[in-house]
């Protein structure tokens, strides 16, 4: 995307359905829904803009009123041989090209792009299957060829000993205060920990966002449980609690909301519920 915005000055729209795709499977279940979503978005966009050209995603956005679609090594597997309302066609824009540069075949007559037309160009440098620097396709998927590496560095990958969380708590409460924020989180691997959020002026209607290394996998968050502290001597009469907790978490940055509409008191936990 930087590269496109230094070539030219255009709009640029990133997708970000890491949720929906992680698994080849899962990505295909998935990609109508988001190819519709994309699409109702761009004909907001067409609506009140001028919107000449498209570098799309691989695979069908069923807009009629594009002008230009460039697909990018469109997919194989579940795509390859099928009706055009589910993959790239030339309906699909006014004009649409499309380049296959990853065709060869390895499964059951299959290649990782598909090799049918389906643009109103398209284009086959090399025959669409053998790229220079890309001969061996297969091996690279089970075991690493060291000749192919020129660095000649290799290194053995051990399991993290931290684990990061960023974790934002939108603050509710009846006063603006002096303390400190905590989170005691569960999760997937039956382990808990506690974590300090913030500390200082509390302020409700805030949210305060923090980025944590956990000494433990704690897995995906499965309970949550908001507790304070106040920075001050004799009887509070202050209350605060977490409306909503929100984490992002792993190598997939999963993401997990849990919501409350509790105040506490100092030292007193509040038990939130996933929204």
């Amino acid at each position: 995307m930087l590269v496109l915005l230094k070539v030219e000055d255009v709009n640029c729209i990133n997708l970000d359905w890491i949720n929906g795709s992680r698994q080849y499977i899962h990505a295909i279940n998935n990609l109508r829904v988001v190819g519709a979503e994309v699409a109702y978005f761009i004909d907001v966009l067409v609506v009140r803009t001028t919107l000449n050209y498209l570098e799309s995603l691989p695979y069908c956005t069923p807009t009629p009123s594009l002008w230009h679609i460039v697909g990018l090594d469109p997919a194989g597997p579940y795509f390859h041989n099928t009706p055009r309302e589910v993959r790239l066609d030339p309906s699909d824009a006014n004009f649409v090209d499309v380049i296959h540069t990853n065709a060869v075949r390895f499964l059951f007559e299959l290649g990782a792009g598909t090799v049918n037309a389906c643009g109103h160009l398209d284009f086959y440098p090399n025959g669409g299957k053998h790229m220079p620097g890309c001969e061996d396709l297969i091996t690279p998927l089970f075991k690493f060829d060291l000749n192919a590496y020129k660095e000649g560095k290799y290194f053995l990958k051990y399991e993290s000993h931290c684990w990061r969380h960023k974790l934002s708590v939108k603050l509710d409460g009846n006063n603006v205060t002096q303390g400190s924020i905590f989170l005691r989180v569960g999760g997937t691997t039956g382990k808990t920990e506690e974590f300090e959020v913030a500390s200082g002026t509390l302020k409700p209607g805030m949210t305060y966002t923090n980025l944590i290394d956990a000494d433990i996998n704690i897995g995906n968050i499965t309970s949550i449980q908001f507790l304070w502290k106040e920075h001050s001597f004799g009887r509070s009469q202050n209350k605060l609690g977490a409306e909503m907790v929100t984490d992002i978490s792993g190598k997939y940055a999963y993401k997990s909301t849990f919501c409350s509409q509790n105040i506490m008191g100092p030292d007193t936990a509040q038990i939130l519920k996933p929204c």
